[in-house]
């Protein structure tokens, strides 16, 4: 099926998933190399990478934020870039909002991105996903902000 990662799970978070006013713009990135988002949505030149995960494996959140940056430092396409982390793993050894923002924090600040790359990184956010407070509209506005840039 057209957009659907190998677990499927990118199909059932596109059903679930819009925002008002963007668009979704999963197939302009599906031939990037290595770069297999679950969702992407566009707004003018600004594009936001949402990632959902449902595991507790910590590494795997490190690797799709290494890759959204090597996207943004990569793209011309886009002068804006924002990425969204969203917990939804169950179990008191699901990764945390508090802890995957710190173990982030420190790869973002670690990782060598010209002054210019850094600029055009809106957002950082990790959250937990609750289906009947969830809202996307806080990504604009910055209230979500929760990895502050260096």
């Amino acid at each position: 099926m057209k957009g659907e990662s190998k677990n499927g799970k990118r199909f059932g978070l596109q059903k679930k998933f819009n925002i008002k006013e963007w668009e979704n713009c999963i197939d302009e990135i599906k031939d990037e190399e290595y770069f297999t988002p679950d969702l992407a949505f566009k707004k003018s030149k600004h594009i936001l990478i949402v990632e959902q995960s449902s595991t507790n494996d910590r590494k795997v959140h490190i690797a799709e934020l290494v890759r959204f940056l090597i996207f943004a430092s990569e793209n011309s396409g886009f002068t804006k870039f924002s990425f969204l982390l969203i917990l939804t793993g169950k179990g008191e050894s699901s990764p945390k909002v508090k802890e995957e923002t710190s173990r982030l924090q420190f790869i973002y600040n670690s990782y060598p991105l010209s002054e210019e790359i850094k600029s055009k990184i809106q957002h950082i956010v990790i959250e937990e996903f609750d289906p009947k407070t969830y809202s996307f509209s806080e990504i604009e506005s910055g209230n979500k902000l929760e990895l502050e840039k260096s």
